[in-house]
């Protein structure tokens, strides 16, 4: 108990200690901008901060994206190491079985994307937790649907919707 409190305190301290160093990292960045401005020529000035913000916000969102839990489980379960390969898969997938497919080539073991698919489907699992690794990385929901309706369907939509519309006279 005494063990668990002293732990419960350290963790206690390094959370101040990790608060107070970001309170001084955003009063440096504010210094440093000024410095900057004032140094060097506006338009410079302007656009190195600006790189640097978005430089820093991609790497906010990086690292909000490793830590989702899916993506943990997702790329240990496949053994895929690299981050950014994962990141680039989500951003170009627009369906699930887009998403599954570029799964299956970045993944080393080679995991079959019909499987990923089945089980997505099957119990909603991977619905939420990949929208919502998608919204992390700005990104709008992926689709669910199997696929675009068909022609016939289509066709049966509209007979349908014209038998049900209001006879104009």
């Amino acid at each position: 108990m005494l063990s668990r409190r002293a732990g419960q305190h350290q963790l206690s301290s390094l959370a101040d200690q990790v608060s107070g160093l970001a309170e001084i990292s955003t009063t440096l960045k504010t210094y440093l901008e000024v410095v900057v401005s004032n140094v060097s020529e506006q338009d410079v000035a302007k656009k190195l901060i600006r790189t640097e913000e978005e430089r820093l916000a991609e790497s906010k969102r990086m690292q909000e994206f490793s830590n989702h839990p899916w993506i943990g489980e997702i790329t240990g379960m496949l053994k895929i190491t690299n981050l950014e390969g994962a990141r680039d898969v989500f951003s170009k997938a627009r369906s699930i079985e887009e998403l599954a497919e570029l799964i299956e080539k970045l993944d080393p073991m080679k995991e079959n994307a019909e499987g990923l698919i089945k089980v997505w489907r099957h119990d909603d699992y991977g619905v939420g937790p990949i929208n919502d690794a998608r919204r992390i990385l700005g990104l709008d929901p992926i689709s669910f649907r199997t696929s675009a309706p068909s022609s016939d369907s289509r066709k049966k939509k509209k007979l349908v919707q014209q038998k049900n519309a209001p006879d104009e006279k």
